[in-house]
């Protein structure tokens, strides 16, 4: 698995508490952006049948007139996963206006993840992030904190995880760790274009 991209940020508040709100951990992708990747997404037969999930990260550079001009891979995954990935990507490609970034900064890169999840859900997508969120009302900090350790290794580029993982650092009293998780939280919804869980449904 490759290396998380933030893994080299340093810390940079050390010894000041930082509230982080709910609005600010919000990562508000493109409208247009989304939905054009999520409707050309699907769970491939092949892989579902198999049980294979996996995580999907692309880098895209943006030119100085604000279109899409190439892709990279930074991080791959199982061959039928990598094949959906680039189709649908190949669609938004085709289909970009620079409107679709929404105001953001040209001629940069941005990061597209694809989270593919394996488990077999019965109708809706299981909404892990709102089962963690209640954990963590109701205080059960060390079963939610399981379960978040579980959703990163899985998903290590979504930030709703890592502002899940700092309340409950911050309602045990962890502040270098809570400080952590707040500049990954801040860095990745800064570079983050778009987060697609895909989840394989019977």
């Amino acid at each position: 698995m490759a290396k998380p991209l933030f893994s080299t940020l340093f810390i940079l508040f050390s010894s000041i508490s930082i509230a982080l709100s709910q609005a600010e951990f919000k990562a508000d992708y493109p409208q247009k952006v989304n939905e054009i990747l999520a409707k050309s997404l699907k769970f491939p037969a092949e892989s579902r049948q198999k049980r294979e999930g996996g995580n999907i990260l692309l880098s895209i550079k943006i030119d100085s007139k604000g279109m899409l001009d190439s892709v990279f891979v930074l991080e791959e995954s199982h061959a039928p996963l990598m094949n959906e990935v680039m189709k649908s990507v190949a669609i938004l490609k085709e289909n970009w206006e620079p409107e679709y970034l929404e105001g953001r900064e040209f001629d940069t890169k941005y990061l597209l993840n694809f989270n593919f999840k394996s488990e077999l859900a019965r109708g809706r997508p299981i909404s892990y992030k709102t089962a963690v969120s209640k954990l963590i009302e109701k205080e059960k900090y060390q079963e939610a904190m399981e379960e978040i350790e579980r959703l990163i290794a899985e998903n290590p580029y979504d930030p709703e995880l890592y502002f899940l993982r700092s309340q409950v650092y911050n309602n045990t009293g962890e502040t270098t760790k809570f400080q952590e998780d707040f500049m990954k939280t801040r860095y990745l919804k800064k570079e983050m274009l778009s987060t697609v869980i895909i989840q394989a449904v019977r």
